[in-house]
């Protein structure tokens, strides 16, 4: 991560600390340098921009990327992140498609025993473990007594 210097022959992006690249071209020696930048964005994706010859401008580039990271500025937000279940469950009950099965009524039914479990947890935290656990029992359900689960 950081800073990359590119080679003009290959193409390949070097760290800036390599004084030559793989296919034997003299980085330190040369003048024209393209400069790169590497960074890992909130997805935990590495991304890379071609900033151009200018180290200075590649160095405040790299900058203001990790300080608007740090600080949640113009990064896309996952709607997962923030959204509680009970939100998203209720979201779906009111679709026009859901209202006219004609299973709502069970629909319904099943909705608010999740809401039992999951009501208050954030979608991002319900993961498929937590989910086997509800199958196995380890999480204490609230299931109606006598009803299978």
């Amino acid at each position: 991560m950081g800073l990359l210097v590119e080679c003009p022959e290959c193409k390949k992006r070097n760290s800036q600390k390599v004084k030559a690249c793989k296919c034997g071209f003299a980085l330190a020696k040369f003048s024209g340098r393209v400069w790169w930048i590497e960074y890992y964005d909130h997805d935990k994706r590495l991304r890379r921009e071609r900033i151009g010859p200018n180290k200075a401008a590649a160095e405040q580039r790299y900058r203001e990327v990790m300080s608007a990271r740090t600080e949640g500025r113009y990064i896309k937000k996952s709607p997962d992140a923030r959204t509680l279940f009970k939100d998203l469950a209720a979201w779906y009950m009111d679709l026009p498609e859901v209202k006219a099965k004609r299973s709502y009524e069970k629909d319904q039914m099943h909705c608010k025993r999740l809401m039992a479990q999951f009501g208050d947890r954030l979608i991002k935290d319900i993961t498929p473990a937590y989910g086997g656990s509800l199958q196995t029992g380890e999480v204490i359900c609230n299931f109606l007594p006598g009803q299978a689960h």
